[in-house]
């Protein structure tokens, strides 16, 4: 459900990814409908649907879009939004990374991002960051036979247009959201539409430092990421590891025992303070605040 836009000739460009995650040829035909969709409703505008999946791509992509009047993705998102390449080697632009991308929107331009969680934090941060309103969903997304509302596709094919909604469900809700998305009672999420601004008070961490430390003692409970880490992880006991956005320095402390070294950074001063205390018996392990994408370490040194 797409409101707020303007008539001037541009580029529209849909953007969608297959490999990260299950869904990917559903997540084609819904990028495929959108884009029938944005041409019918735009017949002066240049459509171009494009599967990109690696960051290379979608750079590519983007800067071959000028002027760019509307930006649509549809995939799999993460905190800081689209993901490319697979689950096992996941891929994902940095704030930095975004920051210094130069988008060549047009003036009155929006972006949508047809993916999960997207309007919890990436949609708020892409408006200020490209100074374009930019749309994303609160709940985990789905595929859909109604933009709407959930319709199932069932387990036959026939080739029915598709779209990616945001709905209530398992992940969300639990069983019962399941049950209720699936028996049709839950309308379908309309896009939540955030305009550029700053952020109100404070977005760093440092006054939650002491309640996420109280909550996230225990790298292990990310028992996915933890698991791929550990695995990888050297066994000679030498390794000199570093840990970018190291908050309460719960990772360097879960592997202390496994590495010659670590070294911990973080943008907020309050997180630094926690890593320091957690640390306190454990010398090779330090912890330093940084502001900005350089850090304070010659190259190759980890």
């Amino acid at each position: 459900m797409i409101a707020h836009m303007h008539d001037a000739p541009g580029t529209i460009l849909v953007l969608y990814t297959t490999r990260y995650r299950e869904g990917g040829p559903k997540f084609a035909r819904a990028a495929k409908t959108l884009a029938d969709e944005r041409r019918a409703a735009r017949p002066g505008a240049d459509v171009r649907l494009v599967a990109v999946e690696d960051k290379r791509e979608a750079v590519d992509a983007l800067l071959a879009a000028a002027p760019l009047v509307e930006l649509h993705f549809v995939g799999h998102a993460g905190m800081y939004g689209p993901m490319f390449r697979t689950a096992a080697m996941p891929e994902q632009f940095s704030p930095h990374e975004w920051r210094t991308l130069k988008i060549p929107f047009a003036p009155g331009a929006e972006a949508f991002f047809h993916a999960c969680r997207t309007a919890r934090w990436f949609a708020p941060f892409f408006a200020r960051t490209f100074q374009v309103p930019a749309s994303g969903y609160h709940w985990y997304t789905t595929v859909s036979l109604s933009p709407r509302a959930f319709r199932w596709q069932g387990l036959r094919d026939r080739g029915e247009p598709l779209y990616v909604i945001g709905c209530k469900g398992r992940k969300s809700h639990g069983l019962l959201g399941a049950v209720a998305k699936y028996a049709g009672r839950d309308a379908g999420e309309a896009m939540k539409r955030f305009l550029p601004a700053s952020p109100d008070g404070d977005p760093s961490y440092d006054k939650v430092a002491a309640l996420y430390d109280e909550a996230f003692q225990d790298i292990g409970v990310r028992e996915d990421e933890w698991a791929w880490l550990s695995a990888r992880l050297p066994r000679d006991g030498k390794a000199r590891v570093l840990d970018i956005g190291c908050g309460n320095g719960a990772l360097l402390a879960k592997i202390a025992g496994r590495i010659g070294a670590g070294e911990g950074v973080d943008a907020s001063a309050g997180m630094i303070a926690r890593a320091r205390a957690n640390a306190a018996s454990q010398p090779h392990l330090a912890f330093t605040a940084v502001d900005g994408p350089t850090l304070p370490f010659p190259d190759a040194s980890f």
